[in-house]
């Protein structure tokens, strides 16, 4: 492999937690870069939980530390909005973040209502009404719906993380999503 492609490889493995996270400079909606974050999964919403954007009451998920979880879901072609909300279940000890973007593992810094803050209950609302609340999505575009736990093993500068002592690798959550 030349050196000029392990370059990017080579910033990817050696930059600081918050560079895989929060430094791509798009905003999400044109040509996909490469994930800031390897991804866990990637899967359709509607494989998964039925047409977008019917609620989903609660469902448990497992993102890798270092990793993004990604689910494909297209925008309802009618006026809709509604939350994402992730709660970090009591046997994980970290944060997440989330985002919606039209590229899989991205956290774009803007616009932000598409970004939710690091927490351990993250919420994240949308809508398809250029009036409405939340990360305003395009009718019958999709996106992505990520979901990431970071690098980071202990908190600090405000990045998500899961903590080292977990004997596993992984760290749960519960999703649930509602309408407004």
């Amino acid at each position: 492999m030349s050196p000029m492609k392990l370059l990017p490889l080579l910033l990817l493995l050696t930059g600081s937690a918050q560079a895989q996270v929060l430094t791509f400079d798009g905003d999400g909606f044109e040509t996909c870069p490469r994930g800031a974050m390897a991804l866990t999964s990637l899967n359709s919403w509607n494989g998964v939980f039925g047409t977008f954007p019917t609620p989903v009451p609660s469902a448990v998920m497992s993102v890798r530390r270092q990793m993004s979880l990604g689910l494909l879901l297209t925008a309802p072609t009618t006026s809709a909005g509604g939350e994402f909300q992730v709660k970090v279940q009591q046997n994980t000890v970290g944060e997440a973040l989330l985002s919606l973007s039209r590229c899989d593992s991205v956290y774009p810094p803007s616009p932000a209502n598409c970004v939710s803050a690091v927490s351990r209950t993250p919420t994240l609302e949308w809508t398809t009404d250029p009036a409405g609340r939340g990360c305003l999505l395009e009718s019958g575009v999709s996106y992505f719906f990520n979901v990431t736990m970071g690098s980071q093993t202990e908190p600090g500068d405000g990045q998500p993380w899961c903590s080292t002592w977990l004997s596993r690798l992984q760290c749960d959550l519960t999703m649930t999503t509602t309408l407004h």
